[in-house]
């Protein structure tokens, strides 16, 4: 989703329409603008990290519960419960979980931008920006390790990009 709105204080604006030019300068002219993106966790297949079935790819472990931790539960070092799966009981078999059974974490992400746009004679303008992604610093996280048999299984090892902020300047002639 995206925003763009215009705020309403300045010259020809609904608020302080008619200000002195030096309070315009300052208050007037101001864009916002966001993009939020929600996102829920992506699915993801369990695998085992020998060839049980022996055909040279790979082989998932039999699902013996659901394996998704429930929501306040997850961390960092167990996204995943281990004990819900188990190696096929018999060589040469396939496990029986499923493609795309366990949820990674989800993704929130708000980007806002503040933009003041100064006029000067005839065509010229110049705009000043200041932008920042992932304005609230929520923390977003990469998928979890789907190697089941491994101590890596459920834990997350990368974390992605926190705040950051830019500024910029363009001049328009």
């Amino acid at each position: 989703m995206s925003v763009v709105y215009e705020l309403p204080f300045g010259t020809g604006r609904r608020f302080l329409g008619s200000s002195p030019r030096i309070v315009n300068g300052i208050l007037g002219g101001w864009e916002l603008s966001t993009i939020e993106a929600f996102q829920t966790g992506r699915p993801l297949t369990p695998t085992m990290s020998t060839d049980n079935a022996n055909t040279g790819g790979t082989n998932r472990p039999d699902r013996i519960a659901d394996g998704n931790l429930p929501r306040g539960t997850q961390t960092v070092d167990r996204y995943w419960a281990a004990e819900a799966f188990a190696k096929p009981a018999q060589l040469y078999t396939f496990g029986t979980a499923g493609r795309d059974i366990l949820y990674g974490p989800s993704m929130n992400n708000l980007d806002v931008a503040m933009m003041k746009y100064f006029r000067f004679e005839g065509e010229r303008t110049l705009q000043f920006r200041a932008e920042m992604f992932n304005f609230p610093n929520h923390p977003n996280f990469g998928q979890p390790s789907t190697a089941w048999g491994t101590s890596d299984f459920g834990k997350i090892f990368t974390a992605l990009n926190g705040r950051s902020i830019q500024f910029g300047l363009r001049l328009r002639l």
